[in-house]
């Protein structure tokens, strides 16, 4: 009898100790886990800011350069009114005054 409970103390024993690794081990690769989580979560953070950046970049390029285009166009509008001014003064103001009296 004293050897069953000898045996069924190894047991316990051995098995204590089995649940007590297993503690462990569980623990460690929690922590494995975590710090693979933790370095994912960097290396998308580090990707998104720079894919944030380079689309950041490529519209304050599309801007300035809508920018441009639109500040020719409407130096280019600016410049074609005042000619058409310059040219037609005249008969402009002619016109406003015969329309002025007519009224």
């Amino acid at each position: 009898m004293e050897q069953v409970l000898g045996k069924l103390a190894e047991i316990e024993t051995a098995a204590s100790y089995i649940m007590e690794e297993a503690v462990k081990t569980k623990q460690n690769l929690s922590l494995e886990m975590e710090a693979q989580y933790r370095t994912f979560d960097e290396m998308v953070d580090a990707n998104t800011s720079k894919r944030v950046s380079a689309i950041r970049k490529q519209l304050e390029k599309d801007k300035e350069t809508e920018l441009a285009a639109l500040k020719e166009k409407t130096t280019g509008l600016f410049s074609s009114m005042n000619s058409y001014y310059e040219e037609n003064h005249s008969r402009l103001v002619q016109e406003l005054y015969d329309k002025i009296l007519k009224d």
